[in-house]
């Protein structure tokens, strides 16, 4: 069940996808099975293929415009949205700014982005920050690229500095691209807001972040499940509507192509057999297809 947190300014993405029907697809706007084959080998049937994974960022945060405690310096945070874009493994944060100013000589932003986040998998949890930043930070110098920096919270008032990554800040959003294992997000990980809150702080040039805090900005958030890309398999016998052959083996899934292996085992009835192919990025967001194979 997914739970709803009033923070400081939020961020936070997800990914949606669409349904895909069967066979051999062109280029594709959702999740879906491009082809499947199936061939008797020995006691199992060998089942390779190849799927495509499309996501786009989910919404899982909004705010309304004109809220920022101090409007026009880039603090009013509207939308917040997290993805981990399909081929890859890495979580994109994007954080929409109503008033967004100009870049000028670089360095427009006296504006510190931070995303709290709680990682928490198959129980375990703990906390990391991303920042972005533009102006002069410790040993970062200003500049018209942000620094994107990820800290770990190992207890109370402490952090540890995971690493920098890429992002930008351009056409009113902050982006944050973040390696998942910088994190330890791993599929099915649970992304929600820690204890350090998600949002905006607003100050001057230097260490006033945190020594002259003008305030920020607040939004609701919810949660967000990580997505991968999975394959299921299955048998049935012909005649069989591919969209009830049940499901029971999970293939392997080349996560940079889409490819994928898996193996059922051989029925004991001669005949012909339908074999069923389901791929999903998410949830809510899977295509099938099918072949049919001749036990003899």
């Amino acid at each position: 069940m997914q739970r709803r947190r009033f923070v400081r300014s939020a961020v936070m993405v997800a990914v949606a996808l669409q349904v895909v029907g069967t066979g051999v697809l062109g280029a594709q706007t959702a999740t879906g099975v491009n082809s499947v084959e199936a061939t008797v080998s020995g006691s199992v049937i060998s089942v390779t293929g190849s799927a495509t994974f499309v996501e786009t960022p989910t919404v899982v945060g909004t705010d309304p415009a004109g809220d920022a405690t101090v409007p026009g310096i880039g603090s009013d945070v509207t939308q917040l949205t997290i993805s981990r874009p399909a081929g890859t493994n890495n979580l994109v944060f994007t954080m929409d700014i109503a008033d967004a100013i100009p870049v000028l000589f670089g360095v427009p932003e006296t504006i510190l982005y931070t995303w709290g986040l709680n990682v928490d998998t198959a129980g375990a949890s703990s906390e990391y920050s991303v920042q972005a930043w533009r102006t002069a930070q410790y040993d970062r110098p200003g500049g018209l690229d942000p620094v994107i920096r990820v800290l770990s919270h190992p207890a109370a008032g402490s952090f540890d500095v995971v690493g920098y990554f890429s992002g930008t800040m351009a056409d009113g959003k902050v982006t944050a691209t973040v390696p998942r294992s910088s994190i330890n997000a791993d599929t099915g990980t649970v992304l929600s807001v820690g204890s350090r809150g998600v949002g905006t702080t607003a100050g001057a040039i230097g260490f006033a972040y945190f020594n002259n805090n003008l305030g920020g900005d607040g939004a609701f958030i919810e949660e967000y499940t990580v997505p991968g890309p999975t394959v299921r398999l299955g048998i049935a016998p012909a005649g069989t509507p591919p969209e009830l052959v049940p499901l029971t083996v999970s293939a392997t899934v080349n996560v940079t192509t889409g490819a994928f292996n898996g193996f059922l085992p051989k029925p004991a009835g001669s005949g012909e057999y339908v074999v069923a192919a389901e791929a999903c990025y998410h949830a809510d967001a899977c295509g099938s297809g099918s072949t049919t194979v001749t036990v003899s």
